[in-house]
């Protein structure tokens, strides 16, 4: 996550050096709350904990996705970088000069684009995505294309890319009809968190057609169900925890490996996949006669769908 504005030629070692001091101004570590490591005491060391991660990942014969993030950076940045800007070049021609032609690391290119408002119409959205423009008093120079395609050709990388869509990456839906495809190699586009009805047809209209059409390759690149976390007052429902889970659950993992569509299950933590620390192999569970998405009205809290995930993944590697 290197968050910074750059409004001059790029120089990797010394605007790398420029965004980790950025990243710096985070005095109160907000930004690493949600990680088991940092914050760090300069950017060679920061650079040393990617490169010792991307090794133990790859020693452990795993795929490894790196990802630009810049949603839960400190502001003004989180405000002011929802799409790709030219810091977002840079972290990329840092990386890449590392990983660029790893066919081990994917490169996802941009965390959950959100050049998005309320009322805004589908084309427009799409525009700002693909093309970058004005949004919320912020100048984007270039969108999505741009960037891919100064990752794939200035840079020289040759990693695989994740493309996440606009609005928080929810629904390829009208990506077609506004001609916003991404015309670069290796592209694999990246659903996040799928809103709508639990079923077939509304699976289908957000991102599965692009498999079934042929258009381009798919992966479920942020998923997860469970039971949010209990509270003594009412709150509104989370949509990472379907009312009908033990139902459609099974359902959307089966409709995925029909499809050929990966999986990228979300996350290791007490309560969303394991149900403790002290043993990562022991899954959380679904009860369909106690499952609640209610915060104020669980019986049986900290229920998940670890177990039916990690089915999933046994299955797709048997």
């Amino acid at each position: 996550m290197l968050i910074a504005k750059v409004a001059e030629p790029l120089d990797a070692g010394r605007h790398a050096a420029e965004l980790y001091a950025a990243n710096s101004e985070d005095r109160d570590g907000r930004m690493w709350t949600y990680l088991p490591w940092g914050p760090y005491a300069g950017f060679d060391d920061y650079l040393a904990a990617i490169e010792a991660e991307v090794s133990l990942a790859e020693h452990d014969h795993l795929a490894v996705v790196l990802n630009d993030e810049t949603n839960l950076s400190p502001t003004p940045a989180q405000y002011t970088e929802r799409g790709p800007t030219p810091a977002t070049e840079t972290f990329w021609k840092v990386l890449a000069k590392l990983y660029g032609n790893d066919p081990q690391v994917i490169f996802d290119l941009f965390n959950e684009p959100r050049m998005y408002s309320t009322g805004m119409s589908q084309a427009q959205e799409w525009h700002l995505w693909l093309d970058g423009g004005l949004f919320q008093g912020v100048y984007y120079p270039f969108g999505m294309a741009q960037l891919a395609g100064y990752v794939r050709t200035t840079l020289r990388a040759r990693n695989l890319f994740w493309i996440e869509g606009p609005r928080y990456s929810l629904s390829f839906e009208g990506m077609i009809r506004y001609h916003a495809l991404i015309h670069v190699s290796g592209v694999v586009y990246s659903i996040h968190h799928a809103q709508g009805q639990h079923d077939v047809a509304d699976w289908n209209a957000a991102f599965g057609y692009l498999v079934t059409d042929r258009v381009a390759p798919v992966v479920d690149g942020e998923w997860t169900n469970y039971e949010p976390a209990p509270t003594t007052s009412p709150t509104s429902q989370p949509t990472s925890c379907w009312s009908d889970a033990p139902a459609t659950v099974p359902e959307f993992l089966r409709w995925l490996a029909s499809n050929s569509i990966g999986l990228n299950a979300y996350q290791l933590q007490p309560g969303f996949l394991i149900r403790s620390y002290g043993n990562l192999a022991l899954p959380t569970t679904m009860n369909a006669k106690t499952w609640s998405c209610q915060s104020s009205q669980e019986s049986d809290p900290g229920q998940g769908a670890g177990s039916e995930v990690l089915a999933w993944f046994q299955q797709q590697n048997s």
